[in-house]
C-alpha cells in the first residue's frame, strides 16, 4: 500500500502511495528534462504485476482508486535486480533483459581506478606490484591466484561477491595509510606492504573460520620471498598480528590492561573486559568509521559481536557523536526501522535532516538478520536499511509529501 497507495477503510479517503507520486511527478510533458526512474531491489510477484499495463504498450500506470497515469515520452524505466526467479513470463516479456555477470568486469576495473586516483605514479607502480605479487592478474576465467585459492580450499561463513571484498580492502588500506598520523609509511615500502598484507587478510579473507584462516595463512607465507610477514608460533597466524601505525613494523595483538571499577554495587552482566578478539575487531571498526564507512560484524552467536559495538560506540564523544541503538526483531517492518532513524533527527532546512545541535550520530542495527524472510525470499526490512546507507536517506511518509526524498545527514552505521 505505501509503494501504490491505499484507501483508509474508516474514512474512504485516498492516500497515494510513494512510486504513485514519483511516477505523476514526473510523468509531465511539461518537464524540460528526461527522467530515469530505477526500481533497484528484488521482484516479488505483487509489486512488479502491477506494473504490467506500464511496461506494455499502453504505458497507464492504474492505481486502486481508479487513477490512470499515462507515462510520457520524457520518462525511462530500469529495474536493477539480482534474480528474476519471482517475475513471471508476463513480465519477463515486456522488459529488456540485460545480464551482467559477475566475470565480466569483475574486482580488476574496481581496483585499477582505485589505485589510478593516487596522486603520486612512483606509488601508483609500487601498488600495482603489491597487486600482481599477493591477489595476482584477474581474466574471464581465472580471478586470480587469491580468490582462486579462498574459492577452492576454504568455505567462508557467508558469500560475498569479489567486487564487495575489494571495495572493503581499498578502504581499510586507505584508512591505514593516508592519514597525518601515517603519513611516513607511503615512503616506507617495507612497511606499506605489511598493511597491504594486514588489509587483505581482513578483507579478502575476513569470511573464514580459524582453520580456513591458517591455510590462508600458510598460502601467503608460500608467496612471502622478501620476508613480509611476520614470525609466528606454532599454532599463531597473521590475523595475530597487526602493523604499528608509528613504527610500521608488526606487532602481536594485546587487549588494553582492564581495571574493575570500584563500587559497592557491581552489576556484573554489564561489565564489558576487553579481549584480543574484541580489541582486533574494535580497531578495524575505529578504522572504517573515521572514513565514514558503514561497518558490517559477522559471527555466530554468543561471539561478543554486539559487547564489541557496545564498548566502540561507548568510547565516542558525547559532544560531538550521539549513539542510537536499533534492536530487529522477526515482528521489525520496513516502517518500524524508518520512524526509528527518523524519531532521532530534526529538521536543518528543506528536505534535510539530521541529528539535533548540529552533532553526528552513529546508529547501531543489533541483530539485523532478524527481520522476517517474506514469501519470495527477501528481507524487505533489510532493502529499507540498505537504502538509508546507500543514498543517504528515506522518502517521506507523511501524506503531503509522498514521493519526496529526505536526506539524512551526519548519520553514520
Amino acid at each position: 500500500q505505501e509503494m501504490y497507495g491505499e484507501t483508509d477503510p474508516m474514512s474512504g479517503e485516498w492516500t497515494t502511495g510513494i512510486f504513485a507520486a514519483i511516477w505523476a511527478k514526473y510523468n509531465s510533458r511539461n518537464n524540460a528534462f528526461n527522467t530515469w526512474i530505477i526500481a533497484d531491489g528484488p521482484v516479488d510477484a505483487i509489486w512488479i504485476e502491477d506494473l504490467n499495463t506500464v511496461l506494455d504498450d499502453n504505458k497507464i500506470l492504474t492505481l486502486a482508486n481508479g487513477d490512470r497515469i499515462p507515462m510520457t515520452d520524457n520518462v525511462k524505466i530500469m529495474f536493477e535486480v539480482e534474480t528474476l526467479v519471482n517475475a513471471s513470463p508476463a513480465t519477463v516479456s515486456r522488459a529488456g533483459i540485460i545480464y551482467v555477470s559477475d566475470t565480466d568486469l569483475d574486482w580488476e576495473p574496481v581496483l585499477k581506478a582505485w589505485v589510478l586516483k593516487r596522486a603520486d605514479p612512483g606509488y601508483q607502480a609500487l601498488l600495482e606490484t603489491f597487486i600482481d605479487r599477493w591477489i595476482g592478474k584477474c581474466t574471464r576465467v581465472d580471478p586470480g591466484p587469491c580468490f582462486e585459492f579462498l574459492q577452492r580450499n576454504t568455505a567462508e561463513v557467508m558469500r560475498e561477491g569479489r567486487v564487495g571484498r575489494i571495495s572493503s580492502f581499498t578502504q581499510l588500506f586507505e584508512g591505514l595509510t593516508e592519514g597525518q598520523e601515517t603519513s611516513f609509511i607511503v615512503n616506507n615500502e617495507k612497511a606499506l606492504e605489511r598493511i597491504f598484507v594486514y588489509c587483505l587478510c581482513w578483507s579478502v579473507g575476513a569470511l573464514l573460520e580459524a582453520d580456513d584462516r591458517s591455510k590462508f595463512d600458510r598460502w601467503l607465507r608460500d608467496r612471502d620471498k622478501s620476508e613480509v610477514l611476520p614470525q609466528v608460533k606454532q599454532s599463531e597466524t597473521i590475523y595475530e598480528f597487526c602493523v604499528n601505525s608509528s613504527t610500521g613494523e608488526w606487532e602481536k595483538w594485546k587487549p588494553p590492561k582492564w581495571t574493575c571499577p570500584e563500587s559497592d554495587k557491581l552489576d556484573f552482566s554489564n561489565l564489558l573486559v576487553p579481549t584480543m578478539d574484541s580489541t582486533r575487531a574494535k580497531y578495524i571498526i575505529q578504522t572504517i568509521h573515521r572514513q565514514k564507512g558503514p561497518v558490517l560484524v559477522v559471527g555466530a552467536e554468543g561471539t561478543a559481536k554486539t559487547s564489541t559495538q557496545v564498548m566502540f560506540l561507548a568510547e565516542q564523544d558525547p559532544n560531538e557523536m550521539l549513539t542510537k541503538r536499533i534492536n530487529f526483531s522477526s515482528a521489525t517492518t520496513p516502517g518500524m526501522a524508518q520512524y526509528a532513524i527518523e524519531a532521532e533527527l530534526d529538521k536543518r532546512g528543506g528536505k534535510n535532516y539530521g541529528p539535533p545541535n548540529g552533532k553526528k550520530m552513529t546508529i547501531f542495527f543489533d541483530d539485523i538478520s532478524m527481520p522476517e524472510v517474506n514469501t519470495w525470499g527477501d528481507q524487505t526490512t533489510l532493502e529499507l536499511v540498505r537504502l538509508v546507507i546507500e543514498h543517504g536517506g528515506v522518502y517521506f511518509l507523511d501524506k503531503d509529501k509522498r514521493g519526496d526524498f529526505k536526506t539524512c545527514e551526519d548519520l553514520q552505521y
